[in-house]
């Protein structure tokens, strides 16, 4: 019978029926109801020390709430208590830019994921690192904000709408998925240090006319999709550059340098067996995490429903062929989800909290409180290496000679990578410079002739273009 019991209690937890707490709640009681063995007396006093522990998290970050600087709040939930899903809403929101077309067309113009994908991937995932980590009011933060501006003055035409959208995506879509998948909800005050903290990231970018609040902010975001998202060239072509760049992580391809990634011609990424079957595994992934069918019709992967008898315009795909397609994404969604659902249990029942010396977090609370002088010599600095290295792409040809500007300046500084996460371009050396971060795509082209790697074809045929975010 306790055997039953603790089934039941399981399934109860895995389905969300139970949160972790009322699991362990209702395991004491169980244990206090039917005998108390050693076994279970362990079991029981390390649950209620990780209950302990997680409380005085929760009360931590409570206090946090009514803060006038958003920072360490926004900082705690990204950095420390939802890491994983923050970090993955933040790398699907790739995938939403990429479905508005008057994005895509500025993305796809620049050429930077149709080059180097990873670097140009890493750039933007870097300098949004920068803010987050360290915050919009320090001098880092400030200098990578400035860096932002910099790179996109080079494209005059990107619409305020545009800018404004993309900042909703880096608000909203983390807390979807910690919403969706986590082994807890964010409370309104969280909500709100978050809406506090990119309004004021908004700010610095010089996007105009933020809503007051974050509800209206949300509502406009969810009809800017329904409006603009449509499918085009442009939007499957920087899908598929980051899938294929996605495909390269991890065994056994993990073992090859940052280098073979990068300069990795289309044809060679694509001729992979090991890159195909991973590319396919996430786009199955994608779709069946995804709950939005306009957005996987508008980057092209509705059309992979079907499977690959389907992508590859057969002609001849029967009713049963589509069915089980059907099928096999609903186990796979289905799997999924039950495979995150035992995570949060996990992870909410029988995991502490990190701590505050958790390897590549920061001193939250002081470390947004820089100088204004500290930040305007790092933005000015910022500003001016991105404004000589622009009047050389813009005077160069084909980018002869651009990448040996960027970062060469002395009187820049060298930053480490402070964020715990290791940016596949720069695990070797660790350290970067502002002005690496957007190049130009000639720059990148001149990457892969140092890497002694072919360009792709349709690269070849366009002149090299500034990287906007």
């Amino acid at each position: 019978m306790g055997v039953v019991i603790q089934l039941v209690m399981s399934i109860m937890g895995v389905l969300g029926v139970l949160g972790p707490r009322s699991c362990a709640v209702a395991y004491i009681s169980y244990v206090l109801a039917t005998g108390v063995t050693t076994p279970r007396a362990i079991l029981a006093a390390y649950l209620i020390v990780i209950a302990a522990c997680r409380w005085a998290r929760q009360r931590y970050l409570r206090s946090l709430e009514g803060c006038e600087d958003p920072f360490p709040l926004a900082y705690q939930i990204a950095f420390l208590e939802f890491p994983f899903m923050y970090d993955a809403g933040t790398s699907f929101g790739f995938f939403n830019t990429f479905a508005i077309p008057s994005i895509s067309a500025v993305l796809d113009h620049s050429q930077g994921f149709a080059v180097c994908p990873q670097v140009r991937y890493d750039d933007t995932a870097i300098l949004m690192h920068e803010v987050g980590e360290f915050g919009p009011r320090s001098r880092r933060g400030a200098a990578a904000l400035a860096r932002v501006n910099a790179i996109h003055a080079r494209w005059p035409g990107i619409r305020r709408d545009d800018m404004a959208y993309t900042l909703w995506v880096f608000l909203f879509e983390p807390q979807r998925w910690i919403e969706r998948y986590e082994w807890r909800v964010l409370s309104s005050g969280e909500k709100d240090a978050l809406w506090r903290f990119w309004r004021e990231v908004g700010v610095g970018l010089n996007i105009a006319d933020l809503p007051e609040t974050s509800d209206t902010f949300e509502a406009w975001g969810v009809a800017y999709e329904k409006q603009k998202y449509a499918a085009r060239p442009a939007n499957e072509r920087l899908t598929e550059a980051v899938l294929l760049a996605a495909a390269r992580w991890g065994p056994p391809t993990s073992a090859a340098a940052a280098k073979e990634v990068d300069g990795a011609a289309q044809a060679t990424l694509e001729g992979s067996a090991s890159v195909r079957l991973k590319r396919r595994i996430l786009v199955e992934v994608i779709t069946a995490l995804c709950p939005n069918p306009p957005l996987l019709a508008a980057i092209g992967l509705a059309k992979e429903d079907g499977g690959d008898a389907t992508a590859t315009a057969t002609a001849t795909a029967t009713a049963a062929t589509a069915t089980a397609a059907k099928v096999s994404r609903v186990a796979v969604s289905l799997a999924l989800r039950f495979a995150l659902a035992l995570r949060a249990l996990f992870i909410g029942l029988l995991l502490p909290p990190r701590p505050q010396w958790w390897p590549g977090t920061v001193l939250a609370p002081q470390a947004n409180a820089a100088s204004s002088a500290d930040a305007n010599t790092f933005s000015n600095c910022s500003s001016s290496s991105s404004s000589s290295s622009s009047n050389k792409s813009s005077s160069s040809k084909e980018g002869e000679g651009e990448g040996k500007g960027n970062g060469e300046n002395d009187e820049e500084p060298v930053l480490q990578l402070g964020c715990p996460y290791h940016f596949l371009s720069y695990k070797e050396k660790g350290t970067y410079r502002l002005s690496e971060l957007g190049r130009p795509a000639s720059h990148y082209k001149l990457l892969q002739q140092q890497q002694q790697q072919p360009v792709p074809v349709q690269v070849q045929k366009k002149r090299g273009a500034a990287a906007g975010l």
